[in-house]
């Protein structure tokens, strides 16, 4: 089993009721589409889309660079 250092048993418990708080609040989006920007950012993306290998570019350019740099390369063709 990990062990943290910085948790102790009795703190363990509140870590427990937060985590099950956060997912209680947000479990009700777990069906839900995408939304406004999503489809732009994340399935059009260029970055994105290369996977892992694209972290330093994701974390370098704004995230509009992937938009941009893919719609300059399908309209040059």
């Amino acid at each position: 089993m990990l062990k943290f250092s910085f948790i102790t048993n009795k703190d363990l418990k509140y870590y427990i009721i937060l985590f099950a708080i956060a997912v209680g609040v947000y479990s009700n989006t777990f069906h839900h589409d995408f939304v406004l920007d999503d489809d732009v950012v994340f399935r059009q993306n260029q970055f994105v889309q290369e996977g892992f290998t694209a972290i330093p570019d994701i974390l370098t350019h704004g995230f509009c660079m992937g938009i941009t740099k893919k719609m300059i390369n399908h309209t040059d063709h």
